[in-house]
C-alpha cells in the first residue's frame, strides 16, 4: 500500500508540473541556498515546479548531491575523492 500511495503522490505532483528532488549536503543549508539550488535545477530539467527535500549527510564531506528521479547530480567532495582513488589505483 505504501508503494501505491507513493506512486499516486508522484502522479498527482507530475500532473501539476511538479518534480521532486532530494538535496543532500554535508552541512545544513540556509533556506536562501536551498531556493537557489532548487531554482537552478528546476530550470535545468525544465520543470514547472520543483519540490525539494534536504538531507544532511556528513559522509559527503562537502558539496551537494541532487537526486531527481533516477538522475543523480553529484558535486560532493566524497565523490571526487572516490574518483581520484580509482584513478590512482588503476
Amino acid at each position: 500500500i505504501d508503494e501505491i500511495s507513493e506512486d499516486y503522490r508522484r502522479l498527482v505532483l507530475a500532473s501539476q508540473g511538479t518534480v521532486e528532488a532530494v538535496i543532500e549536503s554535508a552541512f545544513p543549508l540556509e533556506q536562501a541556498m536551498i531556493e537557489k539550488i532548487s531554482e537552478a535545477f528546476r530550470k535545468k530539467i525544465g520543470a514547472k515546479n520543483l519540490h525539494s527535500t534536504v538531507k544532511v549527510s556528513g559522509e559527503l564531506i562537502g558539496g551537494i548531491r541532487v537526486i531527481i528521479g533516477s538522475k543523480i547530480y553529484d558535486g560532493t567532495t566524497r565523490s571526487e575523492l572516490d574518483r581520484l582513488y580509482d584513478t590512482i589505483t588503476r
